[in-house]
């Protein structure tokens, strides 16, 4: 017979254990390219490896007066390009593995999904 009171130490480790155990993070396979205008004044590219999925994130070298542009999303997940800030604004979509944008298409923020 099983006693009651064993059970719920139990049940509480296995929970515990549960919530202790990470997830499996979204993966994202590709390169993320753009450009952007640095404090010198001139262009410069830049590039994100498998870039996390589900993740708003914002372009570290753009700013509010000079954002990203020309992006090129050659990942396996949709880019959801955003005009401003925390996936913020306007949004532009690139296709995977093959959207590319113009030196007019502006964003500050990023996000991969399917």
């Amino acid at each position: 017979m099983t006693r009651p009171r064993a059970l719920v130490p139990a049940a509480v480790c296995s929970l515990a254990l549960l919530l202790a155990c990470p997830g499996s993070a979204d993966a994202n396979a590709g390169r993320f390219s753009y450009t952007y205008v640095g404090s010198d004044g001139t262009e410069h590219g830049q590039s994100m490896s498998d870039p996390a999925s589900k993740v708003c994130i914002n372009i570290p070298e753009a700013t509010e007066a000079k954002p990203a542009h020309s992006p090129d999303n050659r990942t396996d997940e949709q880019a959801f390009l955003f005009e401003n800030f925390e996936c913020a604004g306007t949004e532009y979509v690139l296709e995977k593995d093959t959207g590319k944008g113009t030196r007019d298409t502006k964003f500050r923020s990023v996000l991969f999904q399917n």
